[in-house]
């Protein structure tokens, strides 16, 4: 009976668990169903929520145009330069129809230095031209040459001033009155009168500006080896036809003087020899006198065609200038004729 007290304590505990058993499930059921409710409606109340609020409508930016692929343009192709033009031949061929019409003319007239340059059809024609003859003021085409020169190098400006002295304008009786000794006359005005006219005085001093001597040397180096501007002014139809190509071509110091001498050229006064018998306005050309020698050499630019011609003649002796003028006229024309193809060439 000693052991009664801690079996109905035992008893006791045991009723107590079983008593409070249910309650503890009913506790942890109603937990569980509340947080079911709970969980339920929060996921309610967000749906609800995002479906009550509005859409904001987003813009539609269309993408960027695609950029077409950067490429570097290939650069303007470069004419190539023309070929420099080392002898009055460069690059011409030799014409035998037009070498006979000057061996024809040739045949009946004193001595003569000729030169045809068919520019446009690469074409040429010679007679003796590389013998040095008296330049007569043919040498004037020199001196310009080499004042153009001066000034694309800054050597001198075309608005300076010259003084006239008493051997400058003794050089040309008449021309003596046009100048006053001690007069001042300009660089350009000079060289438009000695080609344009022909004017001695105004050659003579050009002539000095260049330095008659030392214009020798750098003449050779270019090309004209025939041709001195020393005590005894010297050239050859060749470097007169080399000169006037290079002009015509661009060539003479640069286009931009080519150009101006060109000009002035085409401004020529004395037009007994070479423009005769030619069409108006077709020829620039600087003529040649000396005694009995007769010379005339120009540029012809006629209905796209351009071409260089070059007469040094004579002595002519007893027959005169006047003979000389119309022989050189009609050699002039026969040239023109047979390059413009109003003969046509076989």
């Amino acid at each position: 009976m000693a052991n009664r007290p801690a079996l109905a304590q035992s008893h006791a505990v045991k009723y107590r668990l079983h008593a409070y058993l249910p309650r503890g499930l009913t506790i942890l059921l109603i937990v569980y169903i509340a947080l079911v409710a709970t969980t339920s409606g929060l996921s309610l109340f967000l749906r609800n929520a995002h479906a009550s609020t509005p859409k904001v409508s987003q813009a539609i930016v269309p993408a960027p145009a695609a950029k077409p692929p950067t490429t570097n343009p290939a650069p303007a192709a470069t004419p190539a330069p023309a070929p420099r033009i080392e002898a009055y031949t460069t690059g011409l061929q030799a014409d035998p129809q037009l070498q006979k019409i000057l061996d024809a003319y040739n045949a009946v007239t004193p001595p003569n230095g000729l030169v045809v340059l068919d520019i446009t059809d690469k074409t040429y024609a010679a007679v003796e031209p590389d013998q040095v003859r008296t330049a007569a003021s043919l040498y004037k085409l020199f001196v310009a040459r080499e004042l153009y020169d001066f000034k694309a190098k800054g050597k001198l400006s075309f608005d300076q001033t010259m003084t006239v002295t008493q051997t400058a304008a003794n050089q040309d009786d008449t021309n003596v009155n046009d100048y006053s000794v001690g007069s001042s006359i300009s660089i350009a005005d000079c060289l438009q009168r000695m080609i344009v006219i022909s004017d001695n005085t105004c050659g003579y001093l050009l002539g000095g500006l260049i330095g008659w001597n030392n214009a020798n040397d750098t003449l050779h180096v270019r090309g004209y080896s025939q041709t001195s501007l020393g005590t005894d002014q010297l050239t050859s139809a060749g470097d007169v036809g080399l000169l006037l190509r290079r002009m015509a071509e661009g060539q003479m110091v640069d286009e931009a003087s080519s150009r101006d001498l060109e000009a002035l050229l085409f401004q020529q006064q004395v037009n007994d020899r070479l423009p005769a018998l030619l069409p108006a306005g077709v020829i620039g050309h600087k003529t040649g006198n000396l005694g009995s020698l007769v010379h005339d050499a120009g540029l012809v630019r006629s209905q796209g065609k351009s071409y260089v011609i070059v007469v040094m003649s004579g002595p002519w002796g007893s027959t005169g200038t006047d003979a000389a003028n119309s022989a050189i006229a009609g050699l002039s024309r026969q040239v023109y004729d047979y390059i413009l193809n109003y003969n046509p060439k076989p």
